[in-house]
């Protein structure tokens, strides 16, 4: 089995996995490979300001295709790009926690590819704070979240004449993917940003 990488995302109607619903999935397994889709619903609870955070209207949440074909499509085109069974290893922010219940309680057949692990951008970010310098400093968390957030849609502005798209499923797992690309590169390079740090504070 070889294992593949995947950004991954969701918005949905809510916080609830028990009682809202995931309104779109996005999947980018290169800049090249993405699959977005909205999910449709007729019978979808929400809550107003999760719907009003991602700039939709409860009128909105019955635009797309039923959610068995959504399933269908998503799981064909993994399995046509060479994914196997248990073998994607979902890569987000807050994608362990928020997004795969979500997609795990949604999509039977998408989840069927999907393997056990995760790669959790924010707990990167925090094992990062602190400890790995950057352009001479040592940044918090947030900012190596802002940082990295920053540099993918930088690099889809510039490569790929992308505005940003925040919110939209499609273009939040192909950030996250290539965010984490960004983050591994830094974790790579010894002197990230050119400049050497002063040296860490000493624990009292």
């Amino acid at each position: 089995m070889t294992v593949r990488f995947a950004g991954l995302d969701g918005e949905m109607s809510g916080t609830l996995v028990a009682q809202h619903r995931l309104i779109q999935i996005g999947i980018a397994l290169s800049e090249e490979e993405v699959f977005s889709s909205r999910i449709g619903w007729q019978d979808a609870e929400y809550d107003p300001e999760a719907l009003a955070a991602i700039g939709l209207s409860p009128a909105d949440l019955t635009i797309g295709p039923p959610v068995e074909e959504v399933d269908q499509a998503g799981s064909a085109w993994l399995r046509e790009r060479g994914v196997e069974d248990n073998s994607l290893i979902a890569v987000g922010w807050g994608v362990t926690a928020f997004d795969l219940p979500f997609v795990i309680t949604t999509l039977p057949l998408v989840t069927d590819l999907l393997h056990h692990h995760s790669i959790e951008l924010n707990a990167l970010c925090y094992s990062l704070e602190g400890a790995k310098p950057y352009a001479g400093r040592r940044p918090t968390a947030a900012e190596w979240k802002k940082m990295a957030k920053a540099v993918a849609a930088t690099r889809l502005l510039l490569g790929r004449d992308l505005d940003t798209q925040w919110h939209d499923a499609g273009y939040d797992a192909l950030t996250s993917l290539l965010s984490w690309q960004w983050l591994r590169q830094v974790i790579a390079d010894p002197c990230p940003g050119g400049v050497r740090p002063s040296p860490a504070p000493e624990a009292e």
